[in-house]
């Protein structure tokens, strides 16, 4: 061979070399996909075994006995003291006194309204000796000083007295801090319309009794099928068992058909 042949040889084997080395260069510096697509999925299995935290209205805060205690004992005062004042008819007491009186005497008579509150009304009445003789013709008329007018207007303070803590437990169920529900409470305990109307005849305390027990029962139920479907997984991570199967994407990773 000629020199310029010889020379062309070398020059190729070294190219030859080189391009060699750049690959398995190459081939060392990248991924490995397979190792990576077990260490993907074995991610995915640690993460499925992982029990979810319980959801937020599993841990709510429990309304403290003592502080319970306080707002009703604020309820009572504020919703009872003076209560036979002022004594004559006052605003929608022409109404409900009047369907008061009639469940009393037991008379047939067209009720507007569901009668449960008026009802209820009418049980310290009738215990306390109201005959139901007071006809409410209309505001302004003075009560006769033989009427019991606390026992007409007890059962609605005692309603409103009660929504001062049941609004506080609401509070709390609903998220709220142990500070927050306590501002939302209050204002309840300070409220001048719920304060007015849980001090005379009517059914207003009465009806957001039962609003806010729903809802603060609804809040309790969800709370509680919450925790009882978050129980087995917390119990079943404590105990090192995987809580779901493996997946066909990790089966096939593994090698398997």
């Amino acid at each position: 061979r000629t020199l310029r042949d010889r020379v062309g040889l070398w020059h190729a084997k070294t190219d030859v070399k080189m391009l060699h080395r750049r690959v398995a260069e190459a081939a060392a510096s990248a991924p490995n996909d397979d190792s990576d697509a077990d260490s993907v999925s074995s991610k995915r299995r640690d993460d499925d075994e992982q029990p979810a935290p319980p959801p937020d209205d599993a841990t709510a805060d429990a309304p403290h006995p003592s502080i319970l205690l306080l707002l009703l004992g604020l309820g009572v005062v504020t919703r009872f003291y003076g209560l036979g004042w002022p004594r004559e008819v006052v605003f929608d007491e022409v109404h409900f006194g009047k369907f008061v009186s009639g469940y009393v005497k037991s008379e047939y008579f067209f009720d507007i309204h569901p009668p449960l509150g008026k009802l209820l009304m009418s049980i310290p009445a009738w215990w306390s000796g109201y005959d139901g003789s007071f006809p409410f013709l209309k505001i302004g008329d003075a009560y006769p000083p033989s009427l019991d007018l606390f026992s007409l207007r007890a059962l609605p303070a005692a309603f409103g007295a009660v929504l001062v803590p049941l609004m506080y437990a609401l509070a709390l169920e609903a998220g709220c801090s142990p500070p927050s529900a306590l501002v939302v409470a209050s204002m309840i305990l300070f409220d001048g319309a719920t304060f007015v109307e849980s001090r005379l005849i009517l059914t207003d305390s009465i009806l957001f009794f039962f609003e806010l027990l729903q809802l603060w029962a609804m809040l309790k139920a969800r709370a509680a099928v919450a925790a009882a479907l978050h129980a087995p997984a917390a119990t079943a991570a404590a105990a090192g068992l995987p809580l779901l199967p493996t997946t066909t994407s990790s089966r096939a990773d593994d090698g398997a058909p």
